[in-house]
């Protein structure tokens, strides 16, 4: 009877390591679930704070570009209203949108006038 309570006492020890190691793994493995989560959400955060300076630098340079665009345009059609409607459209432009051609002709027409022809 000797050996079997020899057998027995092995198999409870190694029935206890097993035990023993299996909670030891639960642990790590909780541990590592936490910690890959905590990385996830920095990385979330990291991402989604450079997604929003990278939008905001994209639209406020998008904004730049368009109002210069609608600006040029804008001159541009003065320009040619100017050209075809001659001095009568002269009030409907603002003076810091006229292309430098039509400031020169709007010049010309001054003197032209303070000289009497």
């Amino acid at each position: 009877m000797g050996c079997m309570t020899n057998d027995m006492c092995r198999l409870r020890g190694e029935i206890g390591s097993s035990h023993r190691a299996r909670e030891t793994f639960l642990k790590d493995l909780e541990k590592g679930a936490a910690e890959m989560q905590a990385n996830f959400a920095f990385t979330r955060t990291a991402r989604a704070r450079r997604m929003k300076a990278d939008l905001m630098a994209f639209t406020t340079r998008l904004r730049k570009e368009t109002g210069e665009q609608r600006r040029a345009v804008r001159t541009e059609l003065a320009g040619a209203r100017h050209a075809w409607c001659g001095a009568a459209s002269r009030a409907t432009v603002p003076l810091f949108e006229r292309p430098m051609a039509v400031e020169s002709v709007l010049r010309s027409e001054k003197r032209s006038k303070r000289k009497g022809g």
